[in-house]
């Protein structure tokens, strides 16, 4: 007999099933390892790649610690707390902070309870006095990252467009709503994140704690609406603002100059057009200035940018204007010109533009009350004073005509 073969027979039967189930744990691991050494993720940094890992450990989501001491349980400190072994993967990607880097205590104290610092309260323990409710683990509230979550959550869904914030919260607030709503509701919560940096005064932030703010409606008082919006659209919402008088009153400089060169279209003298220019060089301008400003409304709503394509073009306009012998041709192209700058304004920026045009210095809203007048008087049959109006607007180059349901003028 071989000799191999009698020690290996010699071996108690029990200890062959224990030696065959080592082996086949050791080779269970191996492969485990290879796989998971294999599928592991190659950029951490990725958002998408955080979605895929999150997934996978969805199962430890929340840390529903009864914190083990007598005196946590006494003074009734508990706290649910985000485990971060589960937003440890996405933490920073907001703010683009190395965890590693980030000092436990800098921000807020240190808490023993917790089983890591970047854990944060999802429920806390109510304080004498505080508003609270009945919870699984006693009287308290949410944590407020986690009110956020349940807002959104409760009217825009598990995933949403568009979630926005100032700079400031960023980094924790942000971040940590993104962790548990991710979490918890899978999904990718918010698709884009728009933070809008700080307004300044003087060179310093607004703040209502250090008394250096305004209210709109102090503005309001001096300067109109449609001057405050262009203003705060004439920054990158990223970027700081810094507030003025003199910034707005540039503003509303701006807009007048825009209005003006409109107002000087509209009133071009269209019956005695006879030049040569057919306006090309502009038309070239205009469609230069559509796609710049399309680029720039594109590269994370760059409305500043796209304001400057907007002046370059108002300034070709003024240009044409005041050097072209223009052709009916090129007519047609400057009146394309006014629709599109018109669009852009009213449409897609929101800034409303006053374009009353003046007739022997009578505004377009004096003639419509003048034409109301007139309506008065021929519902009331005085034929008189309807003809006498009408012959007095004739004599100041405006003729009217009576449809069936409104009366309209031209010039």
């Amino acid at each position: 007999m071989n000799r191999n073969n009698f020690k290996l027979n010699s071996i108690p039967f029990v200890v062959k099933v224990y030696m065959g189930f080592a082996l086949f744990v050791f080779l269970l691991m191996g492969l485990t390892f290879l796989h998971a050494y294999i599928n592991r993720p190659e950029q951490m940094q990725s958002l998408q790649l955080y979605e895929q890992k999150l997934e996978t450990i969805s199962s430890k989501k929340v840390n529903e610690k009864y914190y083990a001491s007598g005196r946590a349980s006494q003074n009734n400190n508990l706290e649910i707390t985000y485990d971060s072994l589960t937003i440890g993967d996405v933490k920073g990607e907001l703010s683009k902070q190395n965890i590693e880097d980030l000092e436990s205590g800098a921000r807020i104290d240190v808490n023993e309870i917790k089983r890591d610092a970047l854990d944060f309260a999802l429920w806390k323990a109510s304080k004498p006095n505080e508003p609270s409710w009945d919870s699984p683990w006693g009287k308290g509230r949410p944590g407020w990252h986690i009110e956020c979550s349940a807002m959104s959550r409760k009217y825009l869904g598990d995933s949403f467009d568009i979630h926005g914030g100032g700079l400031d919260l960023i980094f924790p607030h942000h971040e940590n709503e993104m962790a548990q709503s991710k979490c918890g509701c899978g999904g990718t919560f918010a698709r884009y994140w728009m933070h809008n940096g700080y307004i300044n005064i003087n060179g310093e932030k607004m703040s209502k704690s250090s008394g250096s703010f305004v209210l709109l409606r102090d503005i309001l008082k001096y300067f109109e609406g449609r001057v405050i919006r262009l203003f705060v659209l004439g920054s990158h919402y990223r970027k700081p603002m810094e507030f003025s008088d003199t910034e707005l009153n540039q503003t509303k400089s701006s807009l007048e100059r825009i209005e003006n060169t409109l107002k000087r279209i509209k009133e071009l003298d269209r019956e005695n057009i006879k030049g040569i220019d057919d306006c090309q060089e502009l038309l070239a301008t205009k469609k230069e200035m559509e796609a710049k400003f399309i680029e720039a409304m594109d590269e994370d709503f760059n409305t500043a940018q796209a304001l400057g394509h907007i002046f370059e073009l108002v300034k070709a306009v003024n240009k044409t204007l005041d050097e072209a012998n223009i052709s009916k041709k090129g007519l047609e192209v400057i009146d394309e010109v006014y629709s599109y700058l018109v669009m852009i304004i009213q449409d897609v920026l929101g800034v409303q533009l006053k374009l009353e045009v003046e007739v022997n210095n009578i505004s377009a809203d004096l003639i419509e009350l003048i034409l109301e007048l007139r309506r008065n008087a021929r519902e009331e049959k005085n034929w008189a004073l309807s003809d006498k109006i009408r012959d007095r607007l004739l004599e100041l180059g405006i003729k009217i005509k009576d449809g069936k349901d409104k009366t309209t003028w031209t010039m």
